[in-house]
C-alpha cells in the first residue's frame, strides 16, 4: 500500500481520520509509523496529499490531514474491451489494469465464454471495486476505472461498440493475423479488443473488422489473456510518455 486512500465519509469536520479497518491493519503492521510521521494519502476521486499520524495503536490509526494538493497521475490513453475471463481471474486482472492506469474497461460475451461465468458471485460489484481500490493504492492513484459489462456479442459490436470506440487507433488482437502490432500507431489513443481464453472465432473477428477495428498479432506465440493485457499497457506507457 503506497497510498492511504480515503473516502469523504472518513473525514471529520476537523479534517481528521480514524481508521480501524484493513487500512489501519496495514499501517500498524507494515508501515509502523510513530506520532508525528507523515503518510501519503489520497481522496478517492480527488487529489493526493499528506496526513500527520496522531495515533497508531493496536486498535486504530488517527490521522490529521495536512493537504490534498497534488493531482493523481495521468491515465493511460487506452480503452480495453475484453472477452469475459474466468471469474476467479478477474480480481487480479482488474487490480493489475487499475495499477497500469486503464480507466475504461469493458467485458463482453462471445463464443468462447461460458454462460455460467455471468452468474458468478465473483462478479459482485463491491468485490470488484475492492480490487480496483487495491490497484489505486499500489499505483498512488485516486481515480477508479469505469467498468462495463456486455452480455450479448452481436448487439455489443454492432450497436454499442461504434459509439464506445472513439480512439484514433482501434485494434483487435488476434494471434492469426498477418499484421504485427509493431505496425500499429500506438502514439495515439487506442481501443483494444482482446478475446477470452480460447480467443475470438473468425466470425467475431470479421464483425469487429466491420466495426472499424484492425486485426494485429503480438507475434508468433499465443499468449493467455492476462499475459497479453500486461504487454499492451507496457507498450503504450513507453510510446505515450
Amino acid at each position: 500500500m503506497n497510498l492511504i486512500l480515503l473516502n469523504e465519509a472518513d473525514l471529520t469536520p476537523e479534517n481528521r481520520v480514524s481508521l480501524t479497518d484493513r487500512r489501519h491493519q496495514h499501517i500498524s503492521s507494515v508501515i509502523k509509523p510513530k506520532p508525528g510521521d507523515h503518510l501519503r494519502t489520497g481522496l478517492l476521486g480527488g487529489k493526493i496529499g499528506l496526513a500527520e499520524v496522531i495515533e497508531c495503536s493496536s486498535s486504530r490509526t488517527t490521522l490529521a490531514i495536512q493537504n490534498f494538493d497534488r493531482k493523481p497521475p495521468k491515465p493511460l490513453d487506452a480503452q480495453l474491451f475484453i472477452g469475459l475471463p474466468r471469474p476467479k481471474n478477474i480480481a487480479r486482472m482488474l487490480q493489475a489494469l487499475t495499477t497500469m492506469g486503464i480507466k475504461q474497461i469493458h467485458f463482453f460475451h462471445c463464443y468462447q465464454v461460458e454462460k455460467s461465468f455471468w452468474q458468478s458471485d465473483l462478479l459482485n460489484q463491491e468485490r470488484l471495486k475492492l480490487q480496483m481500490i487495491l490497484g489505486l493504492e499500489q499505483a498512488v492513484d485516486t481515480i477508479l476505472p469505469e467498468l462495463h459489462f456486455h452480455r450479448y456479442f452481436r448487439p455489443f459490436v454492432e450497436d454499442h461498440l461504434p459509439k464506445l470506440a472513439t480512439s484514433k487507433t482501434q485494434i483487435v488482437l488476434h494471434p492469426y493475423s498477418e499484421a504485427s502490432l509493431k505496425s500499429a500507431d500506438l502514439n495515439n489513443s487506442c481501443d483494444f479488443v482482446i478475446g477470452p481464453e480460447g480467443g475470438l472465432i473468425e466470425y467475431e473477428v470479421e464483425l469487429l473488422k466491420a466495426a472499424g477495428f484492425k486485426a494485429y498479432t503480438l507475434g508468433n506465440r499465443i499468449y493467455k489473456t492476462e499475459q497479453a493485457l500486461s504487454m499492451i499497457p507496457s507498450l503504450l506507457t513507453w510510446t505515450q510518455l
